[in-house]
């Protein structure tokens, strides 16, 4: 059964990521996000060896492999089969974001509830903020009645799920894009190919 589901899983994931296509539209400004503006490229980039890029959920995961290529190390928080709803990733996992050159952020739940803790263990840590620049819309919650009806915190509580919008995966692309060739100039060209 255990292997029934982690190949459903996987495949899901396939399917969805599938429909997801980059194309090499305009360039954007570098990111502003948390300490895009400020930082220098990282002593992994010096070295020549990959970046190492941490993320939350599987969709992530494939976004920052295909934009990085072979330039990039992705470690994933969220394990198969865990809602970010309610995963608390372990004390070892956390952790290991002290050796992260970026993160990308994301806004699921779990990343809310324990992100300045996130921060604390690496404060040098680049954050890719992938909801940048993107309009998120209220969560719809449905009441017994049957009536659909607006999340009264509409600021503070929208969805997430911009990972399944084919128009906002190409944005969340460019985002990684930009911090990618702010960490690692020397491979634009790579990153551009991706792209």
């Amino acid at each position: 059964m255990f292997k029934n589901s982690r190949l459903l899983m996987a495949s899901f994931a396939l399917g969805t990521i599938s429909l997801f296509g980059c194309d090499s539209g305009q360039i954007s400004n570098p990111p502003n996000s948390s300490t895009a503006s400020d930082s220098t490229p990282t002593a992994a980039v010096k070295d020549d060896k990959p970046l190492t890029i941490a993320v939350s959920i599987p969709p992530q995961k494939y976004f920052v492999e295909r934009v990085g290529g072979d330039r990039v190390q992705t470690d994933i928080l969220l394990p198969p089969g865990a809602s970010p709803a309610t995963y608390e990733p372990k004390p070892r996992q956390l952790e290991s974001l002290s050796d992260a050159d970026a993160y990308v952020r994301i806004h699921v739940p779990f990343e809310n509830a324990l992100w300045e803790r996130m921060e604390s263990i690496n404060p040098e840590m680049q954050v890719i903020d992938l909801t940048q620049g993107i309009e998120q819309i209220p969560m719809t919650t449905r009441h017994d009645h049957g009536e659909d009806h607006q999340n009264d915190q509409n600021i503070a509580n929208p969805d997430p799920h911009i990972w399944l919008s084919p128009p906002l995966v190409k944005k969340q692309a460019q985002t990684i894009y930009d911090t990618l060739i702010h960490l690692d100039p020397e491979h634009q060209q790579t990153y551009t190919n991706n792209l």
